[in-house]
């Protein structure tokens, strides 16, 4: 992931790179990074959620277990997304955060 993130950034053809990322706090690749966006919900929706991809019960949870608390995540995001609410305003968050990166990236 670094090593990519490391090319496009020398191509100079990119403002921003994403990447889903579970655990990367828990691996301390935040520390090597320009921010992190959290997206986020309550955790009876995480679980909620988890089961609907067909996990059991005891896996979701231990999925769960193995991630910071979400305060925590929060507590170090650049950006955070709520997603407990309708999918309409998750995208507007994600639309407003866009916006904000267009508006701040090179050769605006």
């Amino acid at each position: 992931m670094l090593r990519m993130f490391a090319e496009l950034a020398k191509s100079g053809k990119h403002a921003a790179a994403f990447v889903e990322a579970a655990l990367i706090f828990e691996a301390g690749l935040h520390k090597k990074l320009g921010g992190v966006v959290v997206a986020w919900c309550l955790p009876q929706q995480q679980l909620a959620r988890l089961r609907k991809r067909g996990l059991s019960e005891v896996e979701a949870g231990k999925r769960i277990a193995a991630q910071m608390p979400v305060a925590a995540k929060m507590a170090l995001a650049a950006v955070k997304i709520d997603c407990s609410g309708a999918l309409d305003e998750t995208r507007r968050q994600v639309e407003a955060f866009a916006e904000r990166l267009r508006q701040t990236s090179p050769g605006n």
